[in-house]
């Protein structure tokens, strides 16, 4: 990192030969950013698409395409469409394929698994939630607010009974525009 802070990526590379084991992802990160100073923006490319591929993160997809040429980027957006209907949590599907703009699919992809929304992942939860609703994706976004209110619920987590109320409020408003929530209940 201090290599490449002080722009000299050609004295980090020999840094970050070999696995770093449970760091290998930092590793194959700082490697990628390496090559891409270096000029070297396919094979930084291909490092970024493989770490994407393990990780399905936005972050990961982001930097990734980036590193594309323009031609390279609809290859590169239907790829991650891909990986985003084989993710088995429908959470990370949803939030990908926001980031691809293909924002019936996301939604389709938490109602569909409803079942499978962790309302304990709050910190990714609530952002979608509310992205969706204000896409006007009040199926997707009543599907996030009624895990998380679901997930406070069945544990009974009292400190976070205020939250479980702005997410019923949420809901209420959402009723009150009497949108078709079908097949949710």
């Amino acid at each position: 990192r201090a290599f490449l802070d002080l722009g000299r990526a050609a004295a980090a590379l020999p840094w970050l030969d070999g696995d770093w084991g449970h760091l290998e992802s930092a590793r194959q990160r700082l490697q990628a950013e390496t090559l891409a100073m270096m000029g070297r923006a396919s094979d930084s490319a291909e490092i970024r698409r493989q770490l994407f591929d393990e990780t399905a993160a936005i972050s990961d997809y982001r930097a990734w395409i980036e590193l594309l040429s323009p031609d390279k980027r609809a290859t590169a957006v239907e790829h991650a469409g891909r990986r985003a209907h084989a993710s088995a949590d429908p959470v990370i599907a949803a939030r990908l394929l926001l980031e691809i703009g293909d924002e019936r699919a996301a939604e389709s992809a938490l109602v569909d698994h409803v079942d499978r929304i962790n309302g304990d992942d709050y910190g990714q939860l609530v952002p979608l939630a509310e992205a969706l609703e204000a896409r006007e994706l009040l199926r997707g976004a009543t599907a996030c607010y009624r895990a998380l209110l679901l997930a406070i619920l069945a544990r009974a987590y009292v400190r976070a009974y205020g939250h479980a109320a702005r997410y019923l409020k949420r809901l209420g408003e959402i009723a009150l525009r009497q949108p078709d929530l079908q097949p949710l209940a």
